[in-house]
């Protein structure tokens, strides 16, 4: 069940990347700074964790999960520029 929803989600952003590139909407880099440590599945929390607070037309991509100091980690991807607020660490 969580292989298709994954599968559905990057779909999904990938259908809208490719929307966004034909319009000429242009991405930001995007940090957040989340307590806790990546996991097994860091990259794709990130993801989740991003599309969670932009929404889908955030279309959040290429995004990675970072250790960082205190038992925190860093998830940094690419949103569309202005859609959401960026959490900047």
């Amino acid at each position: 069940m969580m292989k298709s929803t994954a599968f559905s989600m990057l779909s999904f952003s990938f259908f809208f990347c490719l929307l966004a590139l034909s319009r000429g909407i242009s991405f930001c880099p995007a940090k957040l700074k989340l307590p806790g440590s990546c996991g097994p599945n860091g990259n794709f929390d990130c993801f989740l964790e991003w599309n969670s607070r932009c929404g889908a037309s955030g279309m959040a991509s290429k995004c990675r999960c970072d250790p960082a100091p205190s038992n925190q980690h860093l998830c940094s991807c690419q949103v569309v520029c202005g859609q959401c607020s960026t959490g900047k660490a």
